[in-house]
């Protein structure tokens, strides 16, 4: 693997919060990142004639009032979905067609190669949006807020759902089940909750919190394991976390785990260390003689505390003679940290590839290109860098 920053303007020198790949495989590399300028940008990476990547600007979506956190395409590539302080989120669909610009200049106008029109607003909340992701049939969006909740929102209706209200502190990163089984969110508050889906509408929910590392709530039950995760002295925006592309593992970023020293079997010595907790689904699932019992492990190897956990969207062939996560298919995941990104292969208990000293502040998000060649990482020093990989760098497929 190869990394380098790219020396580009991306948001006028602000921060970067959130970069993510179309999923369409005819998307033709076209990726967004938003910023702490209010804007939402639409690049395309190409190749030069000697393999080189290169990127293009094709527009600037400006309809934000503050600083845009997350954007992320729905499921088949249509729609993107972005948000932020200003706590509205925004839909956009691109314009097969381009029609004159409205409110812009005319040099600006020229300059976008494509044309983005704002189809919808979801309108509720009122606090700033932290992360958000699609149901797998892009039906709803989860969101994070600073106001203690994650809501669901119904994309056909506009409206808000349903609204989760048992952290006590900021919620930094949502995720939701493949399978559709679950919804996931992790607070600052060191927690992070599990929530089962009882009926694919949405209408109802069957709540059972697991929470990790928190203060045990008495009205739900509750699958608890203290000492996982940092607090609200972990300076970071987001806690990321996510589900493997087949709802096998849930991966949370911001824990650590205890270590023994040189003295540990006397009662003396011992410390932490930065890692991510992987979560079985067996573990999670109430009927299985196991549920509740734990992570079924722990990534180690980071410097810095985990920020995001974002898998390679594809699967691969397991390991032969694996014994680190066994499974019928083995699955990849970017780690980013506070100073990089690390490569897990569910198959190895060590990293399988490191990329750090690129930035001079924290990254803030990671995106996998589809066709699994790149990943790009965004940091709030207002750059974003490209890591590069060879191919079956990451297994066979």
């Amino acid at each position: 693997m190869k990394a380098k920053t790219l020396q580009i303007l991306w948001h006028d020198r602000m921060p970067i919060y959130s970069v993510n790949f179309c999923p369409d495989k005819d998307g033709m590399g076209r990726f967004i990142t938003t910023g702490g300028d209010g804007a939402v940008r639409i690049w395309k990476l190409t190749e030069d004639a000697a393999g080189a990547p290169q990127v293009n600007f094709l527009a600037s979506l400006e309809r934000h009032s503050g600083a845009v956190n997350v954007a992320r395409f729905n499921p088949d590539g249509s729609i993107l979905a972005t948000a932020g302080d200003d706590g509205g989120i925004l839909l956009w669909r691109r314009m097969i067609n381009k029609p004159e610009g409205k409110g812009k200049m005319r040099a600006e106008e020229e300059a976008e190669e494509e044309s983005w029109k704002m189809i919808a607003s979801l309108i509720g909340a009122t606090a700033d949006i932290y992360d958000l992701v699609w149901s797998p049939k892009g039906e709803f969006i989860l969101t994070g807020s600073i106001d203690n909740t994650a809501r669901i929102w119904h994309v056909p209706s506009r409206r808000c759902v349903y609204t989760l209200a048992d952290h006590r502190h900021y919620v930094q990163g949502v995720a939701w089940d493949p399978l559709e089984e679950y919804i996931a969110t992790q607070s600052s508050d060191r927690s992070m909750d599990l929530i089962d889906l009882s009926v694919p509408t949405c209408q109802s929910f069957q709540r059972r919190r697991m929470m990790m590392g928190g203060d045990m709530s008495p009205d739900v039950p509750v699958m608890e394991s203290r000492g996982l995760y940092y607090g609200e002295d972990l300076t970071s925006f987001f806690r990321r976390l996510a589900f493997t592309p087949d709802g096998s593992l849930l991966i949370t970023p911001a824990g650590y785990q205890h270590v023994p020293g040189p003295d540990y079997s006397s009662g003396g010595g011992g410390g932490t260390e930065h890692c991510a907790h992987v979560f079985s689904r067996l573990r999670l699932t109430p009927s299985s003689p196991i549920h509740g019992s734990g992570p079924v492990a722990h990534l180690p190897g980071l410097k810095k505390a985990a920020i995001g956990i974002f898998p390679a969207p594809a699967l691969f062939e397991p390991l032969p003679h694996s014994s680190f996560i066994e499974g019928p298919a083995a699955s990849v995941w970017a780690v980013a940290s506070q100073d990089g990104v690390t490569l897990y292969h569910s198959g190895m208990d060590r990293p399988i590839g490191m990329a750090t000293g690129l930035h001079y502040a924290t990254i803030t998000d990671v995106a996998w290109s589809p066709d699994l060649r790149y990943l790009l990482l965004a940091s709030t020093d207002g750059y974003c860098s490209l890591v590069a990989l060879d191919d079956g760098e990451l297994g066979c497929k």
